[in-house]
């Protein structure tokens, strides 16, 4: 199993949390993920994401596209929201 930095920046959190590094980017934007700025560069701490994932583990994670991303939901499927199967 990999070890990951108690700080962690965009490409290092997003293979943590097993989502893609353009979601991070748009719940941070949105203000839906903890994390922080150096400069312009984001960062994540681990102990955050690890409380925010506990918090999070039965919700799916969507993009403003509508499409759902990350592993966070058993039930989440790679399409629109308004996507209707059949």
């Amino acid at each position: 199993m990999a070890e990951f930095p108690p700080i962690m920046d965009v490409k290092t959190a997003s293979k943590y949390l097993l989502v893609g590094k353009d979601l991070l980017y748009e719940l941070a934007a949105r203000g839906e993920i903890p994390h922080f700025h150096v400069g312009r560069y984001l960062r994540f701490r681990k102990d955050d994401l690890d409380e925010w994932s506990r918090s999070h583990s039965h919700q799916r994670l969507t993009s403003s596209s509508g499409y759902c991303w990350g592993l966070l939901s058993a039930s989440c499927i790679l399409a629109p929201r308004n996507w209707i199967g059949g």
